[in-house]
């Protein structure tokens, strides 16, 4: 943890709470994802909010997103199936862990970026 610079004074740094800690959102409150499918700006049809550190919120986000919000194209090989995303996984990921990396986890306030994919 020294190493990653994320102790001083022998205490864990508000990102290493974050990153790797359990029950995070008691410690930092707005460390969350909400999510919603919308079917106008201000109608929304489904809502999801993904908690825990870091690391899962990205999976658990993506998972969200490949199962629940974004169509995919199906094919089927033999008897296997197979689902494309309409939208390059690498692509989501990157643009996901940009809005993490980037979001103000310091000062308790929410935040309100806007990530939409329209199909």
């Amino acid at each position: 943890m020294e190493r990653l610079n994320l102790l001083v004074g022998g205490r864990f740094k508000r990102a290493a709470v974050v990153l790797l800690g359990k029950n995070v959102q008691k410690y930092v409150l707005q460390a969350r994802i909400k999510m919603g499918k919308f079917l106008f700006e201000t109608e929304r049809l489904t809502t999801a909010i993904v908690e825990g550190n870091l690391i899962q919120q990205v999976d658990r986000t993506l998972d969200i997103l490949r199962t629940k919000y974004l169509l995919s194209y199906i094919s089927y090989e033999g008897i296997h199936r197979r689902d494309k995303l309409i939208y390059p996984y690498e692509a989501l990921r990157e643009a996901l862990l940009n809005a993490i990396i980037h979001r103000e986890y310091f000062f308790l306030l929410r935040s309100r970026y806007k990530f939409m994919m329209t199909n």
